[in-house]
């Protein structure tokens, strides 16, 4: 191994014994469902991906909660934990000061974090998005950001694009450098994003229902 670079985790640094040792058998807790105990907490540290583990086989498979994409009860693996790296390319790492926690309470808890938008993450990514194309003069967010499982942002841009053909190819070239750069997951802001735009009077959702008044709006850039 060169200097400086990261130690892979091993089965012996991921999981050590005493972990090993708190997980119940694999389907040994059906019965529970969701009031079953997480007992060890896997995340990555460059990136807002985590993993709950209430049992184990004792080789390779943990059963639990996973929140990633969505939040999810599922099977995962310790082996292929190994491997992965976030977007900085660290390692995943076992929380070493995580107590006990039933699934049900870990799964509300998730699913209230992506519930509940952070206003300061939609403004960094809004700003991103700014940054990528300087045609944008403002981006503003349509909905309740308190309420909206999903953040709908509608950019203007000047000039104008000529037809909603243009528009819509705009926001895709968006869409597609924060999926090839991550920015979402790099700030992390959990929840999915959808782009509209502005032509004239008509704001174009993106949904692609064409409106003149979108209801409440949160304007995120410029400041």
């Amino acid at each position: 191994m060169k200097e400086g670079e990261l130690q892979p985790p091993t089965k012996g640094n991921l999981l050590n014994k005493e972990s090993r040792d708190m997980l119940p058998e694999l389907y040994s807790g059906e019965e529970l469902g969701l009031n079953a105990l997480a007992q060890v907490k896997f995340f990555t540290p460059d990136s807002n991906w985590t993993w709950y583990a209430s049992e184990f086989d004792g080789e390779d498979t943990f059963f639990g909660l996973v929140s990633g994409f969505e939040v999810e009860l599922g099977y995962f693996s310790l082996s292929e934990m190994q491997e992965v790296r976030g977007l900085w390319g660290l390692p995943i790492e076992r929380d070493l000061h995580f107590e006990p926690t039933m699934l049900k309470e870990l799964m509300e808890e998730h699913m209230q974090k992506r519930r509940e938008l952070n206003i300061e993450q939609a403004k960094r990514y809004a700003a991103g998005l700014a940054q990528w194309d300087q045609r944008i003069i403002e981006i503003v967010a349509v909905g309740s950001l308190a309420e909206n499982k999903k953040l709908d942002l509608v950019c203007t841009f000047d000039p104008e694009p000529a037809g909603d053909a243009i528009g819509f190819f705009w926001i895709a070239n968006l869409l597609a450098r924060d999926e090839y750069e991550q920015l979402s997951q790099r700030i992390g802001l959990e929840h999915s994003v959808d782009l509209g735009f502005r032509i004239g009077e008509d704001i174009h959702l993106p949904g692609g229902e064409i409106v003149r008044e979108s209801g409440e709006q949160t304007r995120l850039w410029p400041l």
